[in-house]
């Protein structure tokens, strides 16, 4: 349930609740219309830039009629209610795309019908635009802010009618976005903007190899120095927790750590012969069809191709703003996936790593409205932030420390940890005719997942004969 009055329920909910005192509409999870006829809006995937509260909100705006002059928009919560939270592999519309849809056209029902009893008329004789509804044989209008003490006792549509695609007023058209004036305002909250009573800053080293972890390191050399508080072991990486950012990451920089374990001999070279040398024996066919005719008069056209590691390189560094308190642990996250994070969190604090977690939980048995994590906006996310690395070691340092902490990455230590787009290397095979016809294609891929990750294995080209085989092979 939401927090705030009105009628409270699901979509697919078959009953409700209602309170009289607060006069705003909420015929949904998703939704409310508040007296002053501002539409507020609860957007459920992360927006990190692609413009995602803009266009989920359209598609509640569209079926409501509202006028987009008076929507705004909130964060959802992290909870289970809402379906899943995660901002991935660009599903948002497609997910969602029914579901906003029934729920401002229910609401639109519901306060269409509340205007028709308000005037002791035929539902079917009133129209919505721009927020209002009108009668037109009388003239008569009343906006939805008007109306939504009536329209909460109206009963719920639970299958109500959607608009052709021809009918659309604002889905399709070029709208401003929602988020512009906070952005170039500066109004616009991002995780590394987030600020706490209290708040300390923490800076990170960690594992300069894949595996690696902390041998030993002399705490002493920074301990004492102004405006230090705290120096964190994390296994695979240490850290600095201060009164500013800069003196955290300063500190942190000049604290002698010695590593151990890990792969010291991985390196872009050793891989690239790895995977050269394979391109050269057949692997495991993923895709075949028709056959190759050697009669045929052909030439053979023969290319290898690789993808380098890439990083994200998202303009927001790694970050993440944690409070522990009162059987609270309270997360601040730029994150593409609130539910998994919480998760993890919760399994950390039931682990027997949470030893010091006492003043918020035992270590069994977390309870799941003891976190409550908020997604702020996302400097960028490309999926590294499907990933919660960060959050899980803001939460660490929080526990070790008893502060509230912020912790930043570095933009070294963002590139150099991040989840890469991963090496691979393909051969190209091709036989073409005398007129230059495609008779044969032979793709080959070296990588270290499943070579259907290309997209290759469903060319959408007609050619004679086509194959894709693959070498998986692990780097680390």
């Amino acid at each position: 349930m939401l927090a705030g009055g009105g009628l409270v329920l699901g979509i697919h909910a078959s009953g409700c609740t209602r309170r009289e005192e607060n006069a705003d509409f909420q015929p949904n999870l998703w939704l409310t219309v508040k007296t002053d006829n501002t539409v507020s809006i609860v957007i459920s995937r992360s927006e990190m830039g692609q413009g995602v509260r803009t266009a989920l909100a359209m598609l509640v705006a569209e079926e409501l009629d509202a006028d987009w002059n008076v929507i705004e928009v909130v964060q959802a919560e992290t909870q289970d209610i809402y379906g899943s939270l995660a901002t991935a592999g660009s599903t948002s519309i497609r997910d969602l795309w029914i579901p906003l849809r029934q729920a401002g056209a229910s609401a639109r029902l519901m306060l269409l019908q509340a205007a028709a009893e308000t005037w002791k008329v035929d539902a079917t004789q009133c129209v919505t635009v721009n927020s209002q509804v009108i009668h037109p044989p009388s003239g008569r209008f009343m906006s939805y802010g008007d109306l939504t003490r009536v329209a909460a006792l109206q009963p719920v549509p639970q299958n109500p009618p959607l608009k052709s695609l021809k009918n659309f007023r604002l889905v399709g058209q070029s709208v401003p976005r929602l988020d512009n004036l906070d952005k170039v305002t500066g109004q616009a909250r991002y995780g590394i903007d987030q600020h706490i009573p209290g708040l300390k800053y923490a800076a990170i080293r960690q594992s300069p190899v894949f595996g690696g972890a902390v041998k030993e390191y002399d705490k002493t050399v920074v301990l004492g120095k102004p405006g230090i508080h705290a120096v964190v072991n994390l296994g695979s990486a240490v850290a600095v927790v201060a009164d500013s950012w800069w003196q955290a990451q300063q500190a942190v920089e000049s604290l002698p750590i010695h590593w151990q374990g890990g792969d010291t001999t991985l390196d872009d070279a050793a891989i690239q012969r790895e995977y050269r040398t394979l391109l050269d024996q057949p692997g495991t066919i993923e895709t075949e069809s028709g056959e190759f005719d050697p009669s045929i008069p052909a030439r053979q056209v023969v290319a290898n191709y690789e993808a380098a590691f890439q990083a994200h390189a998202t303009m927001e560094p790694m970050n993440c703003t944690v409070r522990l308190s009162d059987g609270l642990c309270e997360i601040w996250a730029p994150t593409q996936h609130p539910q998994y994070a919480r998760d993890q969190v919760k399994a950390k604090l039931q682990s027997g790593m949470a030893k010091i977690m006492g003043k918020v939980k035992d270590a069994i048995g977390v309870a799941d409205d003891s976190i409550r994590l908020h997604t702020t906006l996302l400097g960028g996310g490309f999926g590294r932030r499907l990933e919660q690395d960060y959050v899980l070691q803001a939460v660490d340092i929080a526990q070790q420390t008893g502060l509230p902490i912020k912790l930043i990455w570095s933009r070294s230590e963002d590139t150099q940890h991040d989840f890469y787009r991963p090496f691979t290397s393909h051969r190209l095979e091709a036989d073409i005719d005398t007129q230059g016809n495609l008779l044969s294609w032979r793709h080959r891929v070296v990588g270290p997942s499943h070579g259907r990750s290309t997209g290759g294995a469903h060319l959408p080209y007609l050619i004679p004969h086509y194959r894709l085989d693959y070498h998986v092979k692990k780097i680390s």
